[in-house]
């Protein structure tokens, strides 16, 4: 096989170039290489964040994204119009994606460190000095996110932030809440693009004292 830069048939390297075009241009390659892979996994625009020197920049997560009049930030849920940022949705009330209720300490993302799955802080943060069996955690998956990760293993969320939904509120997520939740795990996804509403269920959760951050 050829490498695609030179011609040559060095042994191929990375993605059909040789090891010495390698060597030669390696941040520009490699840079080439990541933007090509991140296109190829995603082929949901936009690929990175946007940047448009002339863009509205958006404030909401660490991206800043600088929009261009009706495109769409990198979390797909805020578009400029007329030279303002709107947001498909009232994130401080309503948010895109999923809940759903795993026993503990099972599937727990930090259960090495969260109380929850070793009852560290406990009786504050913990319902028992170890496990909480017998408990379960309230999982919100956010169907969006200001990450970039090349190998996403929640790949779904780009769909639901393309679409908009499903749609969730504040108020169904105290609803489900009982005596045996535990905790909230807010992941996806990620919050940044959501950060109000995960800010707004932890209030309302602590208010009504149903679970324990």
């Amino acid at each position: 096989m050829r490498c695609k830069i030179c011609g040559g048939t060095a042994t191929q390297i990375l993605d059909h170039i040789c090891g010495n075009c390698l060597k030669k241009e390696p941040e520009r390659i490699v840079q080439d290489l990541t933007k090509k892979a991140h296109s190829e996994s995603r082929m949901i625009p936009p690929v990175l964040p946007p940047q448009d020197p002339g863009g509205v920049t958006c404030y909401e997560c660490g991206n800043l994204c600088r929009i261009k009049e009706e495109e769409y930030g990198f979390c797909r849920l805020r578009q400029v119009k007329n030279g303002r940022i709107h947001t498909r949705i009232n994130t401080s009330r309503e948010a895109v994606g999923i809940f759903y209720f795993d026993p503990l300490p099972t599937n727990c993302v930090a259960d090495w460190v969260c109380p929850g799955g070793t009852g560290a802080g406990y009786p504050q943060y913990a319902y028992s000095p170890g496990p909480e069996y017998g408990y379960k955690n309230l999982a919100i998956f956010f169907g969006s996110c200001s990450f970039d990760c090349l190998y996403c293993q929640n790949s779904s969320y780009r769909e639901m932030a393309l679409k908009g939904k499903p749609l969730f509120t504040v108020q169904e997520i105290i609803r489900s809440l009982d005596d045996k939740s535990a905790c909230i795990c807010f992941f996806g996804g990620d919050p940044s693009p959501q950060m109000s509403f995960a800010l707004s269920v932890a209030r309302e959760a602590l208010k009504e004292k149903r679970v324990r951050f």
